[in-house]
């Protein structure tokens, strides 16, 4: 799966989350998303469950403790090296 599609995957989600969904541009950060812990948990989890993969305890730590620095390019490339590392 390429970088793209897991992109527009993700602002999907995002999209049926968000009521203002001009704030999903890849530099937006999970903070200027206002995503609460909950709803963070909820993209995750569906994130997990659509590609496959399982975010590790480490970084899904760092998200809820740092939102403010986690842009939707960063989790868009974390899947990808999660998938990646799933297909070895």
């Amino acid at each position: 799966m390429e970088r793209l599609e897991i992109q527009q995957r993700l602002h999907n989600a995002l999209g049926v989350m968000l009521i203002d969904k001009a704030e999903i541009r890849e530099d937006a950060t999970l903070k200027d998303l206002a995503l609460d812990d909950s709803e963070i948990d909820e993209l995750l989890d569906q994130l997990e469950f659509e590609f496959g993969i399982v975010f590790p305890t480490r970084i899904k730590n760092r998200i809820y403790k740092a939102p403010e620095h986690l842009t939707l390019q960063i989790l868009v490339d974390v899947t990808l090296v999660l998938m990646e590392n799933d297909e070895s």
